[in-house]
């Protein structure tokens, strides 16, 4: 759709200007397991950052390839300490 269009043309632009919208998911994937060694649970990361719990999952997971760096940033913000 029209809206499809937009989303290409901002990203081709962003990307022409440099722009990162993206970062490897390797640091996300390595904080969400010490985060569930400490007891967490992929739901209540999911809670707590606001994500569904299937983007916690598949970036546990291991197998992403990318992660937004808005997703990465706020995924990372949650403090290495032990689940409430």
């Amino acid at each position: 759709g029209l809206g499809d269009v937009y989303k290409r043309q901002a990203y081709n632009r962003a990307t022409r200007a440099g722009i990162r919208r993206s970062v490897s998911p390797e640091p996300v994937y390595e904080h969400l397991q010490a985060l569930l060694a400490l007891g967490w649970t992929k739901a209540g990361i999911a809670r707590h950052t606001g994500y569904h719990v299937d983007t916690i999952k598949h970036l546990a997971s291991g197998r992403a390839s990318w992660t937004r760096i808005v997703t990465a940033t706020d995924i990372l913000s949650v403090p290495l300490e032990a689940a409430a």
